[in-house]
């Protein structure tokens, strides 16, 4: 238990301060005489909040005047809206905040404040709503081969050029080299486009074989 307190993310001032508080709080003050003393042996004779601590009776222990349930500190009522600020600062996510507090703080119902906290936060917010972009799809074209889409692939360390039509679905694969250039790929777009036709528009992911100049001269 020694070890645990060095370990926790709190200063000797901040455990004074918990201390402090737990003086005038009635329920852990009430919980802190059940660890020393012996809890009941029926829930119904826990009263009121104190009730809430019931379940987790078997993992808090009582070290230097703080009640710990298991590695974490119970954190009393006044001091847990503070508590929250802290570990939700950096406004990471509901799964975030819960780890931070996984590993130093606890108290009754903690996973649904921590839900609240992230949920309700106008920061968070504001930087959900500009992530969240809706989807736009693409014209459907109006014939086969007239719209279609070309990138590369490796597969069993083999490297191919795949071109899909928007139209159809429909896929052609060829085989090229490891380090395949410009000349490469416009020699098999060629091949493709005698079987199918010239397309309108050509989809490309702008790496170097397709954003280079004798790729644009070929383009147009």
């Amino acid at each position: 238990m020694n070890a645990v307190l060095v370990t926790l993310p709190a200063s000797d001032q901040r455990l004074d301060e918990i201390r402090s508080e737990l003086k005038n709080d009635d329920t852990l003050k009430t919980v802190m005489q059940y660890v020393q003393n012996g809890w009941p042996e029926e829930k119904r004779r826990v009263h009121g909040p104190v009730a809430k601590y019931w379940s987790e009776r078997g993992n808090i222990s009582l070290h230097s005047g703080l009640p710990l349930r298991g590695r974490r500190i119970t954190i009393p009522p006044r001091l847990r809206a503070d508590v929250l600020r802290r570990l939700h600062d950096g406004h990471q996510g509901i799964t975030k905040t819960g780890a931070n507090a996984a590993s130093s703080v606890w108290w009754p119902g903690i996973s649904q404040d921590i839900t609240k906290v992230v949920q309700n936060c106008a920061t968070c917010e504001k930087y959900r709503r500009e992530r969240i972009e809706p989807m736009k799809g693409t014209e459907f074209p109006d014939r086969p081969w007239s719209r279609v889409g070309v990138d590369f692939f490796q597969h069993k360390d083999k490297h191919y050029l795949l071109a899909v039509d928007y139209f159809s679905r429909d896929v052609e694969i060829c085989l090229v080299s490891k380090d395949v250039n410009s000349s490469q790929t416009i020699l098999q777009l060629k091949r493709i486009f005698r079987r199918h036709g010239i397309p309108y528009i050509l989809f490309t992911d702008n790496g170097s074989q397709f954003d280079s100049r004798e790729f644009a001269s070929f383009s147009t």
